[in-house]
């Protein structure tokens, strides 16, 4: 499973350097961090089988209930993915998606806030849109060759930790 993960992301990082060659603003781009790959599954069994082959090399693995579908998040212990992404976001599809399965994008993290993010892309002959899962958590996608660049100003653990802390002041109130 870690060899196909790697293949894709290799595979997808190749069409990356060519997105960052052609763009006025190379260093905005250069200087995204790769955070997290995306890969979809169609079905709970899917996710569940996915997360079972892949457990034993994490240290951290959180299983959240998102828009109607599941969503797990692996935290690798030592190997790191390919470009030393740390984190395997496993997406089920939501009801009535018709998305492919498999790699569905990156998420690149930004120490930028997120107008300023914004402004770069627009500047930027890209294709790109203002994206929100949940409210507060925003970010830019950028989409190219078939593929998605999910750039943001925080990581998927940061929603996490600030998620799991609400619920743990609601325990304790």
């Amino acid at each position: 499973m870690i060899d196909e993960i790697n293949a894709a992301i290799t595979n997808y990082q190749t069409k990356w350097q060519a997105l960052v060659a052609a763009r006025t603003d190379k260093q905005f781009f250069a200087a995204l961090k790769p955070t997290s790959v995306g890969w979809k599954v169609k079905e709970t069994a899917d996710l569940d089988a996915m997360v079972f082959k892949l457990r034993d090399l994490c240290d951290h693995v959180l299983l959240v209930r998102m828009n109607d579908r599941w969503v797990a998040k692996l935290l690798l212990r030592d190997a790191k993915l390919a470009w030393n992404i740390p984190i395997i976001k496993i997406l089920q599809l939501r009801p009535g998606s018709t998305d492919a399965v498999g790699m569905d994008h990156i998420d690149f993290y930004s120490i930028l806030p997120e107008e300023e993010i914004e402004e770069r892309l627009a500047s930027e002959s890209v294709r790109w849109s203002h994206e929100e899962n949940r409210p507060g958590y925003t970010w830019a996608s950028v989409w190219f060759e078939g593929t998605e660049a999910k750039i943001k100003n925080y990581t998927i653990l940061d929603i996490q930790t600030e998620e799991l802390q609400a619920v743990s002041a609601t325990i304790k109130a």
